[in-house]
């Protein structure tokens, strides 16, 4: 299913009828269906919404809005027109610092959170540092199979 919030189309699914609901944020990259094993479980006593985070799966991209808060507003928003009342919020990595957000911003609409292996160590310098060392590790590596055509140096990766 498709719902417009805040100028940007969520995909989300929705399975189960049983009370109260409780909604499944994914982490950074993930989607919906990262959830594949655990939904219909939880589905069988509760109604499950499982959307996509904007730039995530099938909803929308827009040029920009992919901040913590940006994502909560979203999910306020989606919990108030499309699940109507309040619920609980299971958050993975980037979905927990998002549920941390939206109980924040949006208590009266959060019954309780769940929150597995959000990175609430991360601090801005340590991101940035990481991030640098990511990209040079893979560019190294990427050089290398340019490089070389050899079988037995790409199997040594």
């Amino acid at each position: 299913m498709i719902c417009a919030v805040n100028g940007v189309s969520l995909y989300y699914e929705v399975a189960g009828v049983g009370k109260p609901p409780f909604l499944l944020l994914h982490g950074t990259t993930g989607r919906s269906d990262s959830f594949a094993t655990f939904a219909p479980l939880l589905a069988a006593q509760h109604q499950v919404y499982v959307p996509d985070l904007r730039g995530h799966g099938r909803s929308g991209h827009v040029a920009g809005g992919y901040r913590v808060l940006d994502f909560a507003a979203d999910i306020e928003q989606f919990i108030r027109e499309v699940v109507g009342e309040p619920c609980f919020v299971l958050g993975h990595s980037l979905g927990g610092l998002v549920a941390l957000a939206l109980g924040s911003m949006a208590p009266r609409w959060i019954n309780g959170l769940v929150i597995e292996d959000a990175p609430l160590w991360l601090r801005r310098t340590t991101v940035q540092a990481g991030s640098q060392r990511a990209y040079d590790n893979f560019k190294g590596q990427y050089e290398l199979l340019l490089e070389s055509q050899d079988e037995a140096t790409l199997a040594e990766l």
